[in-house]
């Protein structure tokens, strides 16, 4: 028997100016609002914007797309493309008085223009969540053991913080580790004793944790200062 298909979660991505100024992937069925209001899931500034608007509401927990008279563009349900303007004129939408609301399913895409902001949207497969390096039993309680209590590493949206600097100092514990600090547990030659090749298996596991550690925060760390240069970006371009 085969296994279930995996349900697809919305992505969405902003363009601005002709640059995209954000995407983000929402694995949680939940409202989603634009407008000129900061407390907006997308917060935009540009003509004819309103200051708050659930764009994306869910009912039967499925998303149903929201839009008003002055959105423009196009959308695909059911496998049919259709302008917002078609849809209001052939019923296929449903008038709510101050607004015009379709459901929308997993196959469903759209570009929704508001104002000079491009909102570009799409079902797809989830990826991976990014998992915690979770510190070796043996080290467990030792100097690193702050690492699992206080770090989460995501691919979620958010800016580069001093803890995560701090990390990449070359006169961190981690670097000094994971550079060779204790470079002497390799030294066979020292390790005759039945206690020195137990400290050398932990030292070692230590160092390796260490280098992946600093290779998995690299990376989130690049994601996160790409994030912050889009936002900036987005900032001047406003």
């Amino acid at each position: 028997m085969a296994a279930p298909e995996s349900r697809r979660i919305l992505r969405m991505g902003v363009i601005q100016n002709g640059a995209i100024i954000e995407e983000r992937l929402f694995r949680k069925i939940e409202p989603i609002s634009v407008g000129t209001h900061f407390k907006n899931t997308f917060s935009i500034t540009t003509p004819r914007a309103p200051q708050a608007f659930t764009f994306f509401d869910v009912m039967g927990g499925r998303y149903v797309l929201n839009f008003i008279d002055s959105m423009e563009g196009r959308l695909s349900v059911g496998g049919t493309v259709h302008s917002l303007q078609s849809l209001k004129q052939h019923k296929k939408a449903v008038n709510r008085g101050k607004h015009w609301s379709i459901p929308l399913d997993e196959r469903s895409r759209g570009k929704i223009v508001v104002g000079d902001v491009i909102f570009l949207f799409q079902f797809v497969t989830p990826p991976p969540a990014k998992l915690t390096p979770q510190l070796p039993i043996a080290l467990r309680g030792g100097p690193l053991t702050f690492l699992n209590n206080t770090v989460e590493l995501t691919g979620t949206f958010g800016y580069a913080s001093d803890e995560l600097n701090s990390l990449f100092d070359p006169k961190s514990e981690l670097w000094r580790i994971a550079a060779g600090g204790m470079q002497s547990v390799f030294d066979a030659g020292k390790l005759a004793a039945n206690q020195h090749a137990a400290e050398a298996r932990y030292e070692q596991a230590l160092a390796d944790y260490a280098k992946t550690v600093l290779l998995a925060f690299g990376e989130v760390e690049g994601s996160l200062l790409n994030r912050k240069e889009k936002i900036e970006l987005r900032n001047r371009l406003l």
